[in-house]
């Protein structure tokens, strides 16, 4: 298990690559990360279970999670998307403290539509590189992250104890 350093050029602070996977050892990071899986299927093991991520699936690894991927037997084509938090928490403070869920919901949830429509949005304007695309992927990481904030955000770390986002069950 080792720390994985993300590099990001001064004037984009989002990491987008697209990949076969075949296998990716346990490692982790302190920003957010997004796998969202264009084809095929993989298995995504992190701190709380084991998974396998079909087309379409878009699951999210927290900053500090403790996570590794694995190809199936299937060939995969997978979207990894790397925000950084550093960068992000001037728009949204406590970033770096949030933890997200993505895959609780089932895949024909409208909400699940909605984040891959967010998620391809950035991925088309990255893949096209017109001549402000830095800038559109930034304002489409900034919509992305106002989303999940208020449609998988399941708890924030304050002090070392998981706190509600939701008012009614603090």
């Amino acid at each position: 298990m080792l720390l994985q350093t993300i590099n990001y050029s001064t004037d984009f602070p989002v990491n987008i690559r697209i990949a076969k996977i075949r296998s990716v050892p346990l490692h982790y990071h302190s920003d957010i990360e997004l796998i969202f899986v264009l084809s095929g299927t993989i298995n995504l093991t992190n701190s709380y279970g084991k998974f396998i991520l079909s087309e379409g699936d878009i699951f999210t690894n927290n900053g500090n999670e403790i996570h590794s991927l694995l190809a199936t037997e299937d060939d995969n084509i997978v979207a990894i998307i790397q925000i950084s938090n550093a960068f992000f928490e001037k728009y949204f403070p406590g970033l770096s403290k949030s933890v997200y869920r993505t895959n609780a919901i089932k895949a024909t949830d409208s909400k699940q539509d909605d984040l891959r429509k967010l998620v391809l949005k950035i991925l088309l304007q990255y893949m096209k590189k017109g001549a402000n695309y830095k800038s559109e992927c930034i304002s489409g990481s900034v919509d992305l992250i106002k989303y999940l904030n208020q449609h998988f955000n399941l708890f924030v770390i304050e002090n070392k104890v998981p706190v509600s986002t939701r008012d009614e069950n603090r």
